[in-house]
Order: C-alpha cells, then structure tokens, then sequence
C-alpha cells in the first residue's frame, strides 16, 4: 500500500464515521450536533472532574460536521499536491539535480497530512513521514 493510498483510506474512514454520526446526532433544524441523551451529559458535568468535562465540550468540538469540513480540506490538499509528486516519480534519479525533493513544499505538506491520521486508521508506515519503526 502507498502513502496517498493509506491516506485516501484514513479520509474514507474518517468521512464514514462522520457520515454515521451526522445522521444520527444532528438537529435537522439547524445543523447543529446534539446529544442522544442530554441528561447523561448533565451528570458528567455534575459528578465529574474537570477533565472528563473537557472530553465532553471536546467531543463537541470536533462535530461530525466538522470532521466532514477538514476530510474535505484535506481531499483538496492532496489533490493539489499529487500532480506534482506524480511528475517527481516519472523522473529518473538523476533529475533531481541539486535539490533533495524530500524537502519539497509539497512533500512536506503530504507528510504533515499523512502525520494526522497516523493513529485513527491502521496500516500506517512511519517511514512514509521520515520515522523508524
């Protein structure tokens, strides 16, 4: 498996769960996310410490609406980058010339990318973002 095929995989993954979510935990009155059962939220509030309340507004943060918007972005990041690493790899080694393209602009932003999902989708190569295993 490559790296823009592991990271088309994580994007996938991610959209689905969103997908899952939105259709279950969103107010089809305004778009906003809600809890199935707003009195469990209450009593995390009331019982809890401040850091099971923090993993609430959290979760809340990261809405599936939300997630949708950045697996958005980043589809459109990737693509913006592929033509450009595709021309690199129809390239002979030597020409490259001076330059190192594992310092590319565009092979730093599909690293820091690919550095995102590393932990939410199996398969991930450390190598793919310049890591030993």
């Amino acid at each position: 498996m490559t790296l823009v095929e592991w990271l088309r995989g994580a994007l996938n993954e991610h959209e689905r769960i969103a997908r899952t979510v939105a259709e279950r935990y969103i107010d089809q009155r305004d778009g906003s996310a809600y809890w199935p059962l707003p009195s469990i939220e209450a009593r995390f509030r009331q019982g809890y410490d401040s850091g099971i309340t923090a993993g609430l507004d959290m979760i809340k943060l990261y809405d599936a609406a939300h997630v949708l918007r950045t697996v958005q972005a980043h589809r459109e990041i990737l693509g913006s980058v592929l033509p450009e690493l595709e021309a690199m790899e129809e390239r002979d080694e030597g020409e490259h010339g001076p330059y190192d393209p594992n310092r590319l602009p565009s092979v730093l932003l599909l690293r820091s990318l690919v550095s995102i999902y590393r932990d939410s989708f199996p398969g991930f190569d450390p190598s793919w973002i310049g890591e030993t295993s």
